[in-house]
């Protein structure tokens, strides 16, 4: 009987949720009041939920908070506004059930929030230009000015 399960049970895992999130990344630093990406990327997508909830924790937070829900798994990207946050390190966000937060689907590495904002560059006209996180969804692309 208990080889049985044992087989059963691994089975079950095996089908478990397998979402990969890329950025944030280890390391990544994110600025207050902005609006900021999310990537991940769907392992199995057969058997991967269509949509989940995100939750930040860390930071000195007192608990995870809610920063989106019902984010389609199948875009493999979001962007959202942060709510106002203590600037700190050890952030994560974590992709959870829409109905059971104890469901965890993917969880970041530590990312730091800062204040302030993106950084800029100057172009050769010498007009600034916002160098953005992300373009197109890839981390770490700047944006060319217009």
């Amino acid at each position: 009987m208990f080889p049985a399960l044992l087989a059963g049970l691994t089975l079950l895992s095996g089908a478990a949720a397998e979402i990969a999130i890329l950025y944030p990344s280890a390391g990544a630093t994110w600025y207050m009041n902005d609006t900021v990406p999310l990537n991940w990327t769907l392992t199995q997508p057969q058997t991967d939920p269509k949509e989940f909830r995100v939750l930040l924790s860390g930071g000195g937070m007192a608990g995870p908070q809610e920063i989106a829900q019902q984010v389609p798994s199948a875009n493999e990207q979001y962007r959202l506004l942060l709510p106002q946050l203590n600037p700190g390190d050890g952030y994560t966000i974590s992709f959870v059930n829409t109905t059971n937060e104890a469901q965890e689907y993917a969880k970041s590495n530590a990312f730091k929030i800062e204040q302030g904002i993106a950084p800029t560059t100057l172009s050769s006209s010498g007009a600034a230009s916002a160098t953005r996180s992300v373009n197109n969804n890839v981390p770490n692309v700047s944006i060319p000015p217009r």
